[in-house]
């Protein structure tokens, strides 16, 4: 199961990504080093990192299959 980073600029841009690993990612640190696709500018105003649980083949314990953020 994929881990996803969740992440939104103050323009109201938003994007998703796979992650390797989030192992030392911070808010801290991924927040301001944050780059906008859409205006071009750095830091971010929120995050989150979830699990994309909607690939039926990382479901196999019977549970949902909808994403779902962690906070």
């Amino acid at each position: 199961m994929p881990a996803m980073l969740w992440i939104q600029c103050a323009c109201g841009h938003q994007a998703t990504r796979a992650i390797p690993s989030f192992e030392g990612m911070t808010r801290d640190r991924v927040l301001p080093a944050a780059k906008c696709g859409r205006c071009g500018q750095r830091g971010a105003v929120d995050m989150r990192i979830f699990w994309d649980t909607a690939d039926p083949e990382a479901a196999t314990d019977g549970g949902s299959t909808k994403r779902s953020p962690v906070q």
